[in-house]
């Protein structure tokens, strides 16, 4: 049976007791995705890759993938019940020791992919998913790539969640970080950074949009009435409105946008 929390085309596996071995999971998350012959070549991780990166325990785990001969992609994932956004929106699950917990395992995550030489690039909240115990995992690593790769791609990821440079192209490590900050901008605010309060529906909303963000301009800061952690507020805050050359160097000098002191 299809499962709601997941696009139309991630399914909800349930394994016999028979055929599980030991300390095995029932339940089972299958992806199927049909690929053209230059999301093979462009998008999507190798499905060895994928599992090798079951190392990371923020990182959803994969028991086998693959691509069959009419470019069918499949993978057989951990199973979570809920998305960030269904998680906290079921009131006594939103509150700020939850969203600091959360943000904080994904930014683990987040770090794990960059020590492997990995970039996201879509970042957003319905690729983090959560648990039944309340843990959080990153998910969807289909548009995951290297940096020395980046160069030969074409821009990726969900216009809402892209740090500015990528929205030009440009592909860093510190655009991860940027759309982690956007996410968890979204949760507290509601829409994504540099959007305004009402609903975009026109193609010049879109353009100034867009032309906020790569200039910087018109930020709405996150303040205690939105977000009650100083730290985490400064942390988001600060993100979102530096220039990616300056994001890179605070990460290259204390990499505090990945770590606990959140």
């Amino acid at each position: 049976a299809a499962s709601d929390v997941y696009k139309r085309q991630v399914f909800l596996a349930k394994k016999k007791d028979k055929y599980r071995v030991e300390n095995e999971p029932e339940n089972f998350a299958i992806k199927l995705q049909k690929l053209e012959l230059a999301d093979c070549k462009d998008m999507f991780l190798e499905p060895t890759t994928l599992l090798e990166l079951n190392e990371c325990p923020r990182i959803i785990k994969c028991f086998f993938a693959g691509i069959s001969v009419s470019s069918l992609m499949y993978i057989c994932m951990e199973y979570c019940p809920y998305t960030l956004k269904t998680f906290l929106d079921i009131p006594k699950n939103r509150n700020m020791q939850n969203i600091k917990k959360l943000f904080l395992q994904i930014a683990e995550g987040v770090k794990y992919l960059h020590d492997q030489g990995f970039m996201h690039r879509d970042i957003k909240l319905a690729n983090i998913l959560v648990d039944s115990n309340g843990d959080a995992y990153l998910a969807d690593l289909g548009l995951t790539k290297t940096l020395e790769t980046w160069k030969n791609s074409t821009a990726k990821g969900t216009p809402c969640f892209m740090a500015p440079e990528v929205v030009l192209g440009i592909y860093g490590f510190e655009g991860d970080l940027w759309s982690l900050c956007a996410t968890f901008y979204f949760v507290f605010k509601n829409k994504g950074p540099y959007y305004p309060d009402s609903k975009v529906e026109t193609y010049e909303q879109n353009v100034e949009i867009l032309t906020n963000k790569v200039e910087y301009k018109n930020y709405e800061q996150l303040t205690e009435k939105n977000c009650k952690d100083p730290i985490l507020r400064e942390k988001i805050n600060d993100t979102l409105t530096k220039k990616d050359e300056d994001r890179k160097s605070s990460m290259n000098r204390s990499c505090l946008l990945y770590t606990s002191d959140a």
